[in-house]
């Protein structure tokens, strides 16, 4: 019998996943970045967004708060964060881009666009439009399922 496991979606998107990050990598290869680990470069655009603090990073991660912390700690050190005072609140601090990190994130956004237009140049740039929307469709309900289905 055939004991293969059918190639489902998660791996899919997980070859797809490793084979942007790879192009990612490539992208900051010769610049002061080439060294940073992908774990920061998420962390990084998470920063970009929303002001979370390192709780609600690691949350969003599903990680420790600690493996987020150590990332901050490296993105700090290159000066592309940093922590800001939250009002009224003396333990937490909002995670923010420094002037060099405001930069950075110009250049992060070249990168993904160029990745982006590669990706449309394989598949067309319609089929690359729908793919994208139906990701975030995917992503949204699939989010929202796992909020409404009861803890066992």
């Amino acid at each position: 019998t055939d004991r293969s496991i059918r190639v489902g979606i998660l791996n899919l998107t997980s070859d797809f996943l490793a084979a942007i990050n790879e192009r990612y990598i490539s992208m900051r290869k010769g610049t002061r970045y080439e060294n940073v680990r992908q774990f920061d470069g998420r962390v990084f655009v998470a920063a970009t967004r929303e002001g979370y603090t390192e709780s609600e990073i690691a949350r969003v991660f599903s990680v420790s708060r600690q493996a987020v912390h150590a990332s901050v700690e490296r993105l700090i050190a290159l000066k592309l964060l940093e922590r800001r005072a939250i009002p009224g609140n003396r333990r937490d601090k909002r995670i923010a881009l420094s002037e060099r990190g405001i930069h950075a994130s110009q250049t992060v956004n070249q990168h993904i666009a160029a990745v982006e237009a590669e990706c449309a140049a394989i598949i067309g740039v319609d089929n690359f439009q729908t793919f994208r929307l139906q990701l975030e469709l995917i992503s949204t309900t699939m989010k929202q399922r796992v909020k409404s289905t009861p803890q066992a």
